[in-house]
């Protein structure tokens, strides 16, 4: 199998593992993709014989602990425990996704700009939107919705049974600390919750000064839960880094000084 068959399996079998492990049971657009894939496995195994292993089973494994962590914070939220839950947890992963591939593929976004000069958010938007559409997801993504708690959303992603998951898009040009983002802008998130789930995205565009280099993917999602007019809502945010650099321009910081324990080990 080719690369992008590989890319393309994990692509689409992984949420329903996720599924399956996390809530027990699968969609019928699951039962339909296990079976396209299936079939395609089949042809192969007549061909070769054998099935090689994953280019990408590095990434895949980064990715599953990213997964994992973000679990922790969306179990605390009673609405995750819930059959729409499972439809949240694949646009989650999808993003996370989206937010490692935007960190390897420069896009006109992420570069370094001029005073005056700064890319909007709605670069940023439009890049997850198309991602979405190129997934399971495409069929039920929507862009610029109107009416949703009297306001206009960035992002509408519709779950199996009508579950509405709301991805907020932001740019930040001076503090991109996660504490700062959630401060920020949790609120106007959380808000388009009211009237559905209370689980839902904030993507954020960071044009902060990376001249000294830029944190991890891993350190760049984090899940917040607050209470809000007595309930729970919880917000997964992602920050994708732009206003990079190219490798080669990063400054090296600065040495580490060794403790004292050290020197006198």
């Amino acid at each position: 199998m080719t690369d992008g068959m590989w890319r393309a399996v994990d692509r689409e079998l992984s949420g329903i593992e996720d599924r399956l492990r996390f809530f027990g049971h699968v969609t019928v657009q699951d039962k339909a993709q296990v079976r396209k894939w299936g079939a395609q496995f089949a042809q192969k195994l007549s061909h070769s014989g054998h099935l090689g292993v994953s280019p990408n089973a590095a990434a895949s494994a980064t990715e599953t602990e990213i997964v994992k962590s973000i679990l922790v914070g969306l179990r605390e939220n009673p609405a995750f425990h819930t059959p729409a839950g499972a439809a949240f947890l694949d646009l989650v992963r999808t993003t996370v996704r989206f937010v490692r591939q935007a960190a390897e593929v420069k896009s006109a976004y992420t570069r370094p700009f001029k005073d005056g000069e700064a890319p909007r958010e709605a670069a940023l938007q439009e890049h997850f939107y198309w991602y979405l559409g190129s997934t399971g997801l495409g069929d039920s993504t929507f862009t610029e919705v109107p009416n949703l708690a009297t306001g206009r959303v960035d992002v509408l992603t519709v779950g199996e049974g009508g579950a509405r998951f709301v991805t907020e898009v932001k740019r930040e040009l001076t503090d991109a600390s996660i504490n700062a983002l959630a401060d920020s802008y949790f609120g106007q998130a959380a808000e388009y919750l009211s009237n559905g789930l209370s689980l839902g995205q904030l993507l954020v565009l960071d044009l902060t000064d990376h001249s000294r280099g830029v944190p991890s993917v891993a350190d760049s999602i984090h899940v917040e839960t607050r209470q809000v007019g007595g309930s729970a809502r919880t917000i997964v945010i992602f920050v994708v880094r732009g206003n990079r650099p190219q490798p080669s321009k990063v400054k090296s910081p600065a040495a580490t000084e060794p403790s004292l324990d050290a020197l006198q080990a």
